[in-house]
């Protein structure tokens, strides 16, 4: 809520005790709340993205994404739409500071996330892959690879029509 009303301190704040409770229980039991732990540690890099200060943001997703690896070792359906997640965010921040190669390779690893997902699990995760798509394609789009921009936004926008179409009352 505090970062919706642009108040970054009191946002910070919470987030803070939050994630010190959450690795806390993470430390005991990292199969029981290792993806708590993680998901705070998104929130907390995407305050960075919000507040510029990109080089803890990084930081931060590279712990999340790091114990999601870990917890996805042990349970793949359970965990990787989260680490495709938490990539997704990464290759956002890591676009920001013009790691382009990186953001890539970020993107590139959340949309195979996201693909697998949706084949295991059809309409499931189709969402979160136009998501990654359309990311890919303003990464094509600002390094200039218009043909790729091209193709991935025009996929995501496929997807978004799919979607509509089966649950039109998802726009109501």
């Amino acid at each position: 809520i505090y970062l919706k009303k642009i108040e970054y301190q009191k946002s910070k704040d919470a987030l803070t005790e939050a994630l010190e409770i959450r690795k806390e229980f993470a430390d005991k039991s990292l199969d029981m709340y290792g993806l708590d732990y993680t998901l705070a540690m998104k929130d907390m890099a995407m305050l960075y993205r919000e507040q510029k200060q990109y080089e803890e943001g990084k930081k931060m997703m590279g712990e999340a994404i790091s114990v999601l690896r870990n917890l996805v070792s042990k349970d793949k359906d359970t965990y990787n739409i989260f680490l495709s997640q938490v990539l997704t965010d990464y290759g956002q921040i890591l676009m920001d500071t013009e790691e382009f190669a990186e953001s890539e390779k970020a993107l590139t690893e959340a949309y195979e996330i996201d693909s697998i997902q949706t084949a295991k699990f059809p309409g499931a995760y189709e969402h979160e892959r136009g998501m990654t798509l359309s990311k890919l394609g303003y990464l094509y789009e600002e390094l200039k690879r218009y043909d790729e921009a091209e193709r991935m936004l025009l996929q995501s926008v496929e997807i978004d029509r799919k979607l509509e179409k089966e649950n039109p009352e998802a726009n109501e």
